[in-house]
């Protein structure tokens, strides 16, 4: 579906619809019916996904991580994180970082 690719690219709800000539409902049960999930939950987990990514490639601190991935704050992050993941960045980084045994 072209507009997830444009989602997450400071684009409202409402201008995808009209990209796509369709009203703002209209283009959300489509969006949902396309993907399970709504415009807005795509989107955190696209970032999600994102930041992971980020935390187990790099060293990036995670205040750092928040911006790259759009979340806007370190804390908006960690709400993300926890709701999503049970753990925080922090956490999720150092498991992830943890020996084998």
């Amino acid at each position: 579906m072209w507009a997830q690719r444009h989602l997450d690219r400071d684009l409202t709800i409402a201008s995808l619809a009209s990209r796509a000539r369709m009203s703002r409902r209209t283009f959300i049960r489509r969006f949902e019916d396309a993907t399970g999930m709504s415009p807005g939950e795509w989107v955190v987990q696209a970032r999600v996904s994102k930041a992971r990514e980020l935390l187990e490639a790099t060293q990036i601190p995670i205040e750092g991580v928040a911006t790259e991935t759009g979340f806007g704050s370190a804390n908006a992050m960690r709400h993300h994180f926890r709701e999503r993941l049970g753990t925080s960045p922090a956490h999720y980084r150092a498991i992830f970082r943890a020996p084998a045994s």
